[in-house]
């Protein structure tokens, strides 16, 4: 059964923490990684694609949970921590 993912409540979550966390880092004093300006932007642009990408998939929730894109989010994540 798939999903309209487009309104998933966890997707949606997600798209709000990430202009949350885009604000935080454009703010002087907001928390700012360890990162040079230029891969932060290219960091925060790819969670960005992927959350883009997984919001249209209208994959099935079981598909959705494994999907390449959300193990990428982890991953820039990680980075960003």
């Amino acid at each position: 059964m798939s999903l309209a993912t487009d309104k998933f409540p966890p997707i949606i979550i997600a798209e709000l923490a990430h202009k949350i966390l885009r604000k935080t880092f454009a703010t002087k004093l907001g928390f700012r990684p360890s990162l040079s300006k230029e891969n932060l932007e290219k960091t925060l642009r790819s969670i960005e694609s992927s959350l883009m990408v997984m919001k249209y998939s209208y994959l099935p929730l079981n598909k959705l949970l494994i999907h390449n894109d959300l193990k990428s989010i982890h991953t820039y994540g990680l980075q960003l921590s």
